[in-house]
């Protein structure tokens, strides 16, 4: 059962994490580490600490523990869990009739999202049969969701510049479950330049981040996989970003390098340049919106959960300045992408805490 001492603790943690308290110091991720550790009694608690133990938050970095932890939590039921083990399943490419049934029990058990994924997956997938709930198939995916190599050999788009594509990077349900995540937290993207004065009409997408408190294993086990196109540990990109753009929003050419003029630009003391970008494609039904390089002669649209990877600098670290590429005007229909920049050195802002 649930006691005022277990509320307290977990909103004491995910004040901390979430940053409404404050920036946090290196002290507070152990707090809130600690704080869940009391209240690991309820599963959102204890699904929380598995996360932030497999990212070494607060708590020494150990992927043994935090699936371990995590798979206790998901055996409770709760439908949320239930539904995220269903996409961590279906990421590591296991058994599509236990994928459907963990999707199936969480949204008969009252979880909207699972429903919402159900229909989307009914609608593109070969009707398939419910699997018994395996804990053993269960604890299989878990294992798998750290070692993300790519499976297809990547295209290579160009002669003057590292640009990969990837087909399948993300599968279509991690795609729909980033897509369902990120939409209520969905706000006009923002450019600002070296003053801080906002670049009006410079990008008119809809944007949203996953932060700290947002990255939970399913979540994790993206960014690993996204990483790894990278060549790169998960700790390394920063929060995965999400944008949309509707019928005539468009991101005008620009480079993800971070100039010297820019307020940020402090941050590559720390964590090194955007060393790569991956640009991951989570819809499909669209028109336009292509990813231009106009120095390269590349104008691409990858299909839903296919990766776009690319340099932003080379290997002395000098930006190059043919990465310069645009997000052209969508002309019907949405579309929907995700994007992690990958810094030269660690970039997650806590302390790393390991065995």
């Amino acid at each position: 059962m649930i006691d005022v001492s277990h509320k307290q603790a977990i909103a004491t943690a995910m004040g901390i994490i979430s940053g409404q308290d404050g920036v946090p110091m290196p002290g507070d991720y152990d707090r809130a580490a600690s704080a869940l550790s009391s209240a690991q009694v309820v599963p959102f608690a204890k699904a929380k600490l598995a996360a932030l133990t497999a990212m070494g938050c607060g708590v020494p970095r150990d992927r043994d523990r935090a699936c371990a932890l995590y798979f206790d939590a998901v055996v409770s039921g709760f439908p949320p869990l239930l539904r995220d083990m269903a996409v961590i399943n279906d990421g590591a490419r296991g058994d599509k009739g236990l994928t459907r049934s963990l999707l199936m029990r969480a949204a008969s058990s009252g979880d909207h999202m699972a429903a919402d994924l159900i229909l989307a997956w009914e609608r593109r997938e070969p009707p398939v049969s419910a699997s018994a709930i395996d804990s053993a198939a269960l604890k299989t995916s878990l294992a798998k969701i750290f070692h993300a190599a790519p499976v297809i050999q990547p295209s290579s788009l160009s002669p003057d510049l590292p640009v990969f594509a990837h087909v399948n990077a993300l599968t279509p349900l991690q795609c729909d479950y980033l897509m369902m995540s990120a939409a209520p937290l969905l706000q006009p993207s923002k450019v600002v330049d070296g003053d801080h004065s906002e670049q009006a009409g410079f990008r008119t997408s809809d944007g949203a981040a996953f932060l700290p408190a947002r990255m939970d294993l399913p979540v994790l086990q993206i960014i690993t996989k996204l990483a790894s196109l990278a060549g790169a540990a998960p700790e390394q990109g920063e929060f995965l970003a999400l944008l949309r753009y509707r019928p005539g929003q468009e991101y005008r050419p620009h480079h993800d390098y971070l100039p010297e003029d820019k307020a940020d630009y402090a941050k590559v003391k720390r964590s090194g340049q955007r060393r790569m970008t991956v640009l991951t494609y989570l819809n499909n039904g669209y028109h336009g919106g292509e990813t231009d390089f106009p120095k390269l002669n590349i104008s691409h649209n990858g299909g839903q959960g296919d990766s776009l990877v690319f340099a932003n600098i080379d290997e002395t670290s000098k930006p190059q300045p043919q990465s310069l590429h645009a997000g052209l005007p969508v002309s019907q229909g949405e579309k929907w992408l995700i994007t992690l920049w990958v810094r030269e050195k660690r970039f997650w802002p806590w302390p790393a805490k390991t065995l």
